[in-house]
């Protein structure tokens, strides 16, 4: 069971509707659960906790996409061109 507007439409990616159906809601729990406190209100981590680890994370990707990009092509002497592919 999909859904797609007509025959005709390419489509890149498909997934069954009880698959979304069930994804959508099991995501949003992950997203959520780490702010849920447990019964009485005892835990061992802090919001701030959560928040610093988020922007350590964040900043390690940075840093990461920087030197792939930027510093590793001018060590290297290449460069990195986009390859499109796919559907036009």
């Amino acid at each position: 069971m999909y859904v797609a507007k007509s025959r005709g439409d390419l489509q890149t990616f498909k997934v069954w509707i009880p698959v979304a159906i069930f994804y959508l809601p099991t995501q949003v729990f992950l997203m959520v659960a780490p702010f849920l406190r447990l019964p009485g209100g005892k835990g061992d981590t802090s919001l701030l906790d959560y928040a610093v680890f988020g922007v350590v994370v964040l900043g390690f990707a940075v840093l990461c996409w920087v030197f792939v990009l930027w510093i590793a092509p001018l060590i290297g002497k290449y460069t990195v061109t986009p390859k499109h592919e796919g559907f036009h």
